[in-house]
């Protein structure tokens, strides 16, 4: 776990954004105690280890193992429960890799992008896709958020990615 006063040096190096609204707290992120008790009533998904993009020419399959396995495996020992879904990190287009699908589809059950579309029995399980929500939205950007217009609006990224992906 980092410490509270080194939070803010570890998003930022890791391409994690923050607004305003959290610089008012000593400790930006979860304890695991917190996580603990989050797991009671939520199901918990692995994110990587460290915030990486999944970029294929720039992660050997050693680091790509270890952004994949090696956090979920610190997740179900500080749970103990089984991680069964993986989060992509980031979204941009260029963050999804076949090589790093590949080892999603082999050690977890599901994985959710980041392309905005409603979960429905017609998704492949890998290709699932989720709507970003962040804490400091306002009520009118978190209504557009689900109103159906990003889905429309990411048609054209979440085919662009389905190929990269096959």
């Amino acid at each position: 776990q980092i410490e509270g006063k080194d939070q803010y040096s570890y998003a930022k190096q890791n391409l994690i954004s923050l607004r305003s609204i959290l610089k008012t707290q000593s400790d930006i992120a979860m304890s695991a105690e917190d996580l603990r008790e989050i797991s009671k009533k939520h199901v918990i998904l692995c994110h990587s280890f460290s915030h990486k993009r999944m970029i294929e020419d720039v992660s050997t399959e050693e680091e790509l193992k270890r952004e994949l396995f090696e956090s979920k495996e610190i997740l179900e020992k500080l749970i103990g429960k089984s991680i069964a879904g993986f989060c992509w990190v980031g979204g941009e287009i260029e963050s999804y890799s076949k090589a790093a699908n590949d080892l999603v589809k082999s050690n977890y059950q599901y994985s959710f992008h980041t392309n905005n579309s409603p979960v429905t029995s017609a998704i492949e399980r890998y290709a699932l896709n989720r709507s970003n929500i962040e804490v400091w939205f306002s009520k009118h950007l978190f209504l557009l958020t689900l109103s159906g217009f990003y889905d429309l609006m990411y048609w054209y990224k979440r085919k662009k990615v389905a190929q990269i992906l096959k």
